[in-house]
Order: C-alpha cells, then structure tokens, then sequence
C-alpha cells in the first residue's frame, strides 16, 4: 500500500514537493522523464534550466576529456546517478573507469571514476555541500565543481 502524501505549506513547486512521507526511487520512476527533478534524502528537488554558458562550460569540458579518453567514457547528462532508494542525483558530466560502462540501454549508472557538476547560482550550494559528498560516498573517484560562469 502506497502512503498519501500531502504538501507543507504554499503553492510553489518547492512547497508542493515537500511532504511528510520520503519519496523513493519507485515514485521516481514513475515520474515523466522530462520533469526536471533529482531525489535528494527522499525529496524531490527542482532543477533549473540550465544557461547558455552552463551549457558551454560542459561541452568544453566534454571535449577536453574525449581526446584521452575516448568518447564512451565520457557521458553527458542527464544521467540518473542511482545511490539508494532515497538518492538519485543528476551530474552535468561523468567519466567512467575503464571496464566499468554502461551499457547502452541503461537508464542509471552507480559508479564512476570522476563526477562533474557546473555550478549555477541557484544550486552551488547543494552541489558543495550535499552532491558531493553523496556522489563520493557512492564511490566516484573524484567531484570535480566547475565555476559555469
């Protein structure tokens, strides 16, 4: 049986996706695959669109690390970074280990040799603080935060 939840507070999108019940990974995988969102400690944050020099900042990026590295193991994001039934981050951009790539029919991945989030203003913080040490407790190798400005 599948609990309610009910909303805390206002209107907005943040007020509406808090609720007094965690969501999990089942909830998220019933959510559109457009809805912009990660699952954080069995909350649903929004995620913004992403800038112009955002979105340059990773392409650089993911140039600069297919030269080495070969173009399949680098990826773009979104990708879901599956890290328990509470905890799916979204990287800008992974790197995988050798031998350690998805296949092409996966929708998650759980384990990479380098994380890469481009800092926006609006989620830096989370990306600092909270993204980086899950995604290293999940065991990637390294978190690399890149100023997208």
């Amino acid at each position: 049986m599948h609990e309610t939840r009910s909303a805390k507070g206002g209107d907005s999108l943040a007020d509406i996706l808090k609720t007094d019940v965690p969501f999990t990974r089942k909830d998220w995988d019933l959510l559109p695959e457009d809805f912009r969102v990660e699952l954080i400690d069995g909350q649903l944050l929004k995620m913004p669109s992403p800038t112009v020099g955002h979105q340059q900042s990773i392409g650089r990026m993911m140039m600069l690390l297919i030269e080495p590295l070969g173009f399949d193991r680098v990826l773009i994001g979104p990708v879901d970074f599956a890290i328990d039934d509470h905890n799916v981050l979204v990287p800008d951009l992974v790197v995988f280990r050798e031998g350690e790539l998805p296949g092409p029919n996966a929708r998650d991945i759980t384990t990479a040799l380098v994380v890469i989030e481009v800092l926006l203003p609006s989620t830096a913080a989370r990306d600092r603080k909270i993204k980086r040490a899950k995604y290293l407790a999940a065991g990637a190798g390294e978190v690399w935060l890149i100023d997208g400005g």
